[in-house]
């Protein structure tokens, strides 16, 4: 209990994703598919015990994506994600 479905993939429109725990949940992996929301701006995961590094995202495919925050997650890896893909505006 307390993971991040696949399925989130389905969730076409959306535009933020805060996945916030209180250092116990949510647990599992972060799925590969929230790299498939081509519509998401913002994307925060803090405070949960999710596991493995995080996952590498197609950044090229989420060209609208514009915030990203991964704060205090006790179980991630070491291993960021590759951003070389991500558009970057200054």
């Amino acid at each position: 209990m307390g993971h991040v479905p696949p399925t989130i993939q389905h969730l076409v429109s959306l535009t933020s994703l805060v996945i916030a725990g209180n250092t116990t949940h949510p647990d599992g992996k972060l799925p590969n598919e929230i790299g498939k929301l081509r519509n998401l701006t913002d994307l925060e995961v803090t405070n949960t015990r999710l596991v493995a590094d995080i996952p590498n995202f197609d950044f090229g495919v989420l060209s609208r994506l514009d915030t990203v925050v991964f704060a205090n997650n006790t179980m991630m890896g070491d291993q960021m994600p590759d951003v070389s893909d991500l558009n970057v505006s200054t």
